[in-house]
């Protein structure tokens, strides 16, 4: 059972049965808004992995968020199969179906939408930073992610650029999926696994779409400033 209220810009999720918590989510200081959705739906989604379908909704342009939304409103069944994630800064988080944000009686994506410019730009601050993270896994597993790249355990890191995709294996018997990267042909990282318990799923893929479409976006920018740049003379 979900139960969603709006107080003076902060989400508040109340999760139950008993005993219930509740989390409080600014939503000017959030880190992350994914939209995933079903595989027959590809709007705007990340192209690390094919399944399951995700986009980062702050990283839209105005126009592509515009229009994913026109997307979204027209939508009359299955809507409880998208499912919009949320997270701040120090980890907290929380996965809502857009059906449950409907009987909230919230217009929560207009609501995310009056404090975009703010996240956008606080989620450029704290990069700039070098920030990065671990996430703790299963069966002793864990993955550190940041703006240099990705590894697993102790290993080397895969530079963000090197990544050519990630194949999720499920392994429903355990509850677990193991999340394979594989580098681009003539990369000279080597590939590796991760094994993430199910509950981790969504924000563990969100996390690693998050940095991969971040080194893109600043390899993009850096090849389109190089052209810009005047040639000096020899």
């Amino acid at each position: 059972m979900i139960s969603l209220t709006l107080q003076d810009g902060k989400l508040l999720v109340t999760l139950g049965p008993e005993p219930t918590r509740t989390v409080a989510l600014p939503l000017n200081t959030l880190r992350k808004v994914f939209l995933f959705m079903p595989e027959k739906y590809g709007w705007y989604c990340a192209q690390t992995t094919a399944s399951p379908r995700c986009a980062n909704l702050d990283d839209l342009s105005d126009d592509e968020l515009a229009d994913l939304l026109a997307k979204l409103a027209a939508l009359k069944a299955g809507r409880g199969k998208f499912s919009l994630l949320l997270e701040d800064y120090i980890g907290r988080c929380a996965i809502l179906s857009l059906a449950d944000i409907d009987e909230s009686g919230i217009d929560l994506l207009a609501e995310l939408g009056q404090h975009r410019r703010e996240r956008r730009q606080k989620v450029a601050d704290w990069t700039r930073h070098g920030p990065g993270l671990i996430m703790t896994g299963a069966l002793g597993d864990h993955a550190t992610l940041g703006p240099q790249g990705v590894r697993a355990n102790t290993g080397p890191f895969m530079a963000w650029t090197e990544l050519d995709r990630v194949e999720v294996q499920p392994d429903s018997e355990a509850e677990l999926s193991a999340y394979r990267f594989v580098p681009k042909p003539g990369s000279a990282s080597p590939e590796f696994s991760v094994r993430m318990g199910a509950k981790k799923a969504e924000p563990f893929m969100s996390e690693y779409t998050f940095w991969h479409s971040l080194a893109l976006r600043q390899e993009e920018r850096g090849a389109q400033d190089a052209g810009l740049r005047p040639l000096l003379p020899t």
